[in-house]
């Protein structure tokens, strides 16, 4: 049996079996075109102006190529799923096992995600920290946006240990903000929530970090990401004032 296979369009990302698999830009393009158009057959020249465009010149060539390297890394040896149909192109059938399953996400995140880290529901976190700092927000006139993978539901972290890096950090960002930006990625290497707090004016290179009393407050939130095994950075640059916390996925 083909192994479940998932395609996130909001990520590019491939998965089987909730593993995330390593694909070209082309492969990527590829397989995307043909799980769009499954159960329909697709002709080499459709195949090609969607993935290759008009340049270079049509190649069947280096099509079948692509086609092969597919098969291999999604494990679609069997030519029932990908099948080719003979002087035309190919096609691809959804009723698969490999296709048409719905992706548990958060065996996912377990599957790859460091052992020494704890579960929380990350909108939920985020929903507390809009529910208490929302009032300060709008006093200082700073607007906010949420810009989080849509998909993450459950992010592996320890909670308290989360928000007191949040409570260090963000009233120090939140000082001359005209604007917070509140984002998190998932890519093949790490996850990463990121801070950004954007100014009318310019932010001076040691702001807003030269005070001691911050000084001691961004140690604080080292050793607390420390804690969560996530990697702590911040980030200065004029009209711009970040932090980030990142954690590795396992290899």
């Amino acid at each position: 049996m083909s192994a479940a296979i998932h395609i996130d369009p909001r990520t590019r990302q491939v998965f089987i079996d909730s593993r995330p698999v390593a694909l070209t830009v082309i492969e990527y393009r590829l397989i995307s075109f043909l799980y769009k158009h499954r159960n329909s057959v697709c002709t080499r020249g459709e195949i090609w102006h969607e993935v290759w465009g008009d340049e270079p010149a049509y190649d069947t060539g280096i099509l079948d190529v692509h086609i092969h390297s597919l098969r291999r890394k999604l494990n679609l040896k069997d030519s029932g799923t990908l099948q080719t149909i003979r002087g035309v192109g190919y096609i691809l059938h959804s009723t698969s096992p490999a296709f048409g399953q719905e992706l548990d996400w958060t065996r996912l995140f377990t599957s790859f995600m460091p052992d020494r880290v704890r579960s929380c529901n990350l909108p939920d976190f985020f929903q507390s920290l809009h529910d208490d700092y929302a009032s300060a927000w709008e006093t200082g006139g700073i607007t906010v946006q949420w810009h989080l993978s849509p998909f993450v539901s459950d992010i592996l972290t320890d909670p308290p240990t989360l928000r007191a890096v949040f409570d260090a950090v963000l009233p120090l960002i939140s000082r001359q903000a005209a604007s917070l930006t509140f984002s998190s990625v998932l890519t093949l290497h790490e996850f990463v929530i990121r801070v950004e707090a954007r100014t009318c004016g310019t932010v001076s290179p040691s702001a807003p970090f030269s005070d001691p009393d911050d000084r001691q407050s961004l140690l604080a939130a080292q050793r607390f990401a420390a804690l969560l095994g996530m990697a702590f950075r911040t980030e200065t640059d004029r009209q711009l004032c970040a932090f980030s916390l990142s954690v590795p996925m396992k290899k």
